[in-house]
């Protein structure tokens, strides 16, 4: 009798051994889908924010175009930095803390010298003065657009490396757990 209530004992210890581990396993599956999903967020507020960055270049292109109305193009570059600002918030907001996080934050300072220059390149348009525009917008308007698509293009390596290096940790303890339950 002693052998099997040894063996009983034994086997619900197995059992609870197994169920625990599955339990980690699963919880621990559950973490690496969210990570998955936050990496894919990030991926497309990104490329939104690198599309509105393009976008804006080449509206304020039609502040100085011959036969262009720039009230139109004004009015458009406006509503995209608009919305490029709050796409910086969110995506500060999505990004783990890190080296993501400064290049993001490296972004937005590029984000946000472009919006002063744009409002410098709309005051000249206003005073008809397309060639100081023209010279903000094709010079110095260049070189911002072109720092915050590279601090935004860095902010997305930084944060698919983390969270790679997140997922690589997660599957660690996946099998560590499983490991243990077996």
């Amino acid at each position: 009798m002693k052998n099997r209530i040894v063996r009983t004992i034994l086997l619900l210890l197995a059992v609870a051994a197994a169920g625990g581990a599955g339990f980690v396993v699963v919880t621990l599956e559950q973490r690496a889908t969210a990570a998955r999903t936050g990496e894919l967020s990030g991926r497309d507020q990104v490329a939104a924010a690198l599309e509105i960055v393009a976008e804006a270049r080449a509206g304020q292109r039609g502040y100085v175009a011959t036969g262009q109305g720039h009230p139109y193009w004004t009015a458009r570059v406006t509503s995209l930095l608009t919305d490029l600002n709050g796409r910086m918030r969110q995506l500060r907001d999505a990004v783990s803390d890190g080296a993501a996080a400064a290049a993001v934050d490296a972004a937005a300072v590029a984000v946000e010298n472009f919006v002063k220059l744009d409002a410098q390149a709309q005051d000249y348009v206003s005073l008809d003065d397309p060639f100081l525009a023209s010279d903000l917008i094709f010079s110095d308007g260049l070189e911002m657009s072109t720092a915050a698509t590279t601090h935004l293009q860095e902010a997305l390596r930084q944060e698919v490396a983390e969270r790679d290096l997140a997922l690589r940790r997660l599957r660690q303890r996946q099998a560590l757990a499983a490991a243990g339950g077996g």
